[in-house]
């Protein structure tokens, strides 16, 4: 069976099902918040989980950070330095000049081109970690 997540209260939540209408459904111990009438036990604790997703931890999103975001930041900078001697490294001035005026512009400043890999890291945290976005 499938793992029912919290409610947005916090409270617990189990899944009911009427023996006589063969109706499952989803309901909150603590606020009696309740889902929609499906035709399985399966269907109701997949829409209740959809609309109470599992928290994400900051274990989880510091992780993601480290792991991914910051590593392959810093794989993608150090494939266009190069080294000079005395074993110094060398960030060519295009892309200190570019990257210079990227982190001094807020991301609803940037051109749409620029704003692509931005988009990108979202939609990776937002797929990993069933993040729902907020239509604006």
């Amino acid at each position: 069976m499938s793992k029912i997540n919290k409610c947005g209260c916090g409270g617990e939540a189990k899944s009911i099902t009427h023996d006589e209408s063969f109706i499952s459904y989803v309901r909150c111990t603590n606020c009696g918040t309740e889902g929609p009438r499906l035709p399985t036990k399966e269907q109701a604790i997949k829409l209740w989980n959809t609309c109470f997703p599992t928290p994400v931890s900051k274990e989880d999103l510091a992780e993601y950070c480290h792991d991914e975001q910051w590593s392959g930041w810093m794989k993608y900078l150090f494939k266009k330095t190069f080294e000079i001697t005395g074993g110094h490294i060398v960030i060519p001035k295009w892309a200190v000049e570019r990257w210079t005026r990227q982190m001094n512009t807020k991301y609803k400043d940037l051109p749409d081109e620029e704003k692509e890999s931005d988009i990108k890291e979202a939609e990776a945290i937002i797929n990993k970690y069933s993040v729902h976005e907020r239509n604006e």
